[in-house]
């Protein structure tokens, strides 16, 4: 009996010397993936999606083959790791970016904002609860992380005119967010699935992630120095991706946070011994509450999680299996209208406590199966679907910017086209929505002539839109397409007799507010910025094609809440296409 429990004590203290040197391999791996990119920073080279792309092309390299000889299906949809790897090639894209205007030792310690981040981002958006003693760690940390600000305001110009270091600090801040989100994602992937698979898929996406944003951003010129740099980083966040999830998988992220504070030390001896530089006393005082604030919230978070892990574990496997998208979901049946009842009515509690931070009629449409989205409101612990929310909003945001930019960069060149633009648009949704309409051989669930009376009403507001880049600038223009949430309150309020609370009419006022500032400022800076822009008459197109936004936007809604999406979308691009070319070559001239 003595020797067996001897025998245990002997492999937990072997296994706890394990977790530690894999902690500190991933510390030193961080190190020195900070080092190079301070480096390739102080030689003047500016592309972060360049490093990340040789980071994700090793793990592609060493785990894709791994997990093709396996030949397995995989345990987790593919578009997980895909919303995973984007969110990551964010993050790294900002830190990186951050070493242009601070200073290492500043951005490897704002790197614990992201344990501030995760516990926000959970307690408001999944309702976790956090003990006294964890919420008051956290505090700790971000008095801690203040003094790292406080020490850049005060030292930039001693220690290198050339630095901006709060915009590095904002931007360091800003990544962590996304690490945040990515964080979550990974410490349940690699405690409930295959590390491998996680790996290897999240590599792969990252990989294609970071080539499609790569070339517009980054122009390198490679030398010797600068590619063995490259290949420093790619290897350093190798072993990083690789040792991490063994870490979060044998000890949590208690252990883990703790272990990337020795980073911070290393850190600060890079920056003495290689770059002779002074650090400020403050930082020594911050990076000692930083320490402090995250011992108090692991340790109280290591003793929380402790007896209640089989049970966690066990629910967010069950939950997991029934997510969008897998096969193994039971049916609704008979219970349909009874379950339907009982979501709403929670989801109009969630509504009337003002707590959700997931609008109802988004999970409602981007979740559509019933038991999804009962989980995903019942069930506080799964980020994995408010993650694929973000991460649509972000893609749509992103394709809106886009389009900004390439209208912007059309008119800039002279050419006004605003109807060719909108028939190509039309003609993409028509090639690829028509023919899945056909192949289903179904009637059709509305008549065509609303399909037709919606299209022609957003092709007029595309056109003024559009039209608004050669007047206005880019900003006024994304920024006044507000407008249409105040169009869409008046146009249901007299026309369908929706009631509206104080508080939204409050919002949008302020809105309305924020739009006349912008009014304002085109009106008083229009000569400054460019003489050959009139911003006012942009200004007033944009807002007349929100009046056709709004009417468009409430038919649309209509649509995809009681028909069906596939066929709106494909009768809009069909009429949309139409109506763009009769009106296509009356109106409009390229200039070559």
């Amino acid at each position: 009996m003595v020797l067996t429990i001897m025998e245990a004590k002997g492999k937990d203290a072997w296994g706890l010397l394990l977790v530690l040197l894999l902690g500190q391999l991933v510390a030193f791996s961080m190190a020195v993936s900070s080092f190079t990119s301070s480096l390739i920073a102080t030689l003047g080279v500016d592309a972060p999606l360049t490093q990340s792309f040789f980071a994700y092309l090793l793990l592609t390299l060493v785990y894709v083959p791994i997990l093709l000889k396996r030949r397995q299906k995989l345990q987790i949809p593919w578009y997980w790791y895909l919303a995973l790897a984007f969110i990551d090639v964010q993050g790294n894209y900002l830190v990186v970016k951050a070493y242009q205007y601070s200073y290492i030792t500043s951005v490897t310690l704002l790197d614990c904002w992201t344990v501030v981040w995760v516990v926000i981002l959970t307690w408001y958006a999944l309702g976790t609860r956090y003990s006294f003693w964890q919420i008051v760690g956290a505090g700790t940390c971000v008095a801690g992380l203040a003094l790292v600000l406080l020490s850049d305001s005060k030292s930039a110009d001693a220690q290198d005119p050339s630095k901006i270091p709060l915009l590095g600090d904002a931007l360091v801040i800003a990544g962590t967010i996304f690490f945040a989100f990515s964080n979550v994602g990974e410490e349940y992937c690699v405690k409930k699935k295959d590390r491998v698979e996680f790996v290897a898929m999240f590599a792969l996406f990252g990989l294609l992630v970071s080539i499609i944003q790569m070339y517009p951003f980054n122009k390198a010129q490679f030398t010797t120095l600068l590619l063995c740099l490259f290949a420093g980083f790619a290897v350093a966040l190798f072993m990083f991706y690789s040792i991490t999830p063994f870490v979060l998988k044998m000890s949590g992220s208690t252990l883990f946070n703790l272990s990337l504070l020795t980073s911070d030390m290393w850190a600060v001896a890079i920056r003495v011994l290689f770059y002779h530089q002074q650090i400020n006393w403050l930082y020594y005082i911050a990076f000692a509450v930083v320490a402090i604030g995250l011992i108090i919230y692991s340790l109280n978070d290591h003793s929380s999680d402790s007896g209640t892990r089989t049970t966690a574990n066990t629910e967010a496997a069950a939950q997991y299996q029934q997510l969008p998208g897998e096969n193994n979901s039971t049916g609704i049946g008979s219970n349909d209208s009874r379950e339907r009842k009982q979501e709403e009515e929670r989801a109009e509690k969630i509504r009337r406590s003002r707590k959700a931070i997931i609008p109802e009629g988004v999970l409602h449409h981007f979740l559509p199966p019933l038991k999804a989205r009962e989980r995903l409101m019942k069930n506080k612990s799964a980020p994995w679907s408010m993650m694929f929310l973000v991460f649509l909003g972000q893609l749509v945001s992103f394709s809106m910017a886009v389009c900004s930019f390439i209208t912007s960069q059309i008119s800039s060149l002279g050419a006004d086209a605003p109807f060719t633009q909108s028939f190509l648009s039309y003609l993409l949704l028509a090639l690829v929505y028509g023919p899945v309409l056909l192949h289903r051989q179904r009637k059709f669930l509305m008549p065509w002539y609303w399909y037709l009376a919606l299209a022609f009403i957003d092709v007029q507001g595309n056109c003024l839109a559009i039209k608004a880049y050669h007047y206005s600038y880019i900003t006024s223009v994304n920024l006044l397409n507000c407008w249409t949430i105040t169009w869409v309150m008046i146009l249901t309020r007299f026309a369908l007799g929706t009631r509206y609370s104080l508080w939204q009419f409050v919002g949008a006022g302020t809105c309305m507010t924020g739009l006349a500032l912008v009014l304002l400022s085109d009106s008083n800076y229009s000569d400054v910025q460019d003489e050959s822009k009139r911003p006012l008459l942009g200004d007033a197109l944009i807002i007349v094609a929100t009046f056709c936004f709004a009417f468009s936007n409430v038919g649309e809604e209509y649509c995809v809440k009681n028909k069906d999406r596939i066929e709106f979308v494909a009768m809009l691009g069909i009429f949309g296409m139409l109506v763009t070319g009769i009106q296509l070559y009356p109106y409009q001239n390229i200039i070559s």
